[in-house]
């Protein structure tokens, strides 16, 4: 069985913001409990490994906004 774990409903949500170029409008919110972010510092030497990093998690990024869209696209027609 899964151990069960209790948060606060404000304090304990942790919230990743894009905003617009006004710094007016959020754009895009990653938020959630306990979100965990682990890079494997000792694969990462330099600068291009964390280029290609970057690059990749943009990648699934533009991935999960696409797949959104088409979503949301057919549910309007």
């Amino acid at each position: 069985m899964e151990g069960k774990k209790t948060f606060n409903i404000q304090s304990d949500k942790q919230v990743y913001t894009i905003m617009n170029e006004d710094n007016t409008i959020p754009i895009v919110e990653i938020s959630g409990y306990d979100l965990d972010f682990k890079f494997n510092m000792d694969k990462i030497n330099g600068l291009e490994d964390a280029e290609n990093i970057t690059t990749s998690l943009a990648q699934i990024m533009f991935k999960l906004l696409t797949e959104q869209l088409i979503i949301e696209r057919k549910q309007g027609q």
